[in-house]
């Protein structure tokens, strides 16, 4: 169901996703099949609102990846507001950064450019 493009199908998924005693697996299949290449704007707006939520680094990492290869300026927003985040551990900002340096979005350029005049 996670790959389907049925609108039935993913919005059964996106509902799905949020049940926390799935295994962590399931979770990452369903998270992965909601960036598939039927990808809505309603998917990727679950995924951020799923993200504080989960529990494991897999399922924030499953994230994380899925919304930066998706790209588009919601998900860009969000992406860099959650490298700035002193509430992130550095190991995971330095993941998320290094999944935004493939974008050639302005405000990635911009944090990465105030990132290295910081140092």
């Amino acid at each position: 169901l996670a790959r389907s493009g049925d609108p039935r199908a993913r919005a059964f998924v996106r509902g799905a996703v949020q049940r926390p005693e799935l295994s962590d697996d399931v979770r990452g299949e369903m998270i992965r099949g909601l960036g598939d290449e039927y990808a809505s704007g309603r998917d990727h707006q679950a995924l951020r609102e799923l993200y504080a939520a989960v529990s494991t680094d897999r399922e924030r990492d499953a994230i994380i990846n899925v919304l930066s290869q998706a790209g588009g300026s919601d998900n860009v927003s969000w992406l860099v507001q959650l490298a700035r985040s002193p509430t992130e551990s550095v190991a995971r900002r330095r993941r998320v950064l290094t999944a935004l340096a493939r974008s050639d979005d302005p405000r990635v350029r911009a944090l990465l450019t105030e990132l290295i005049e910081r140092r």
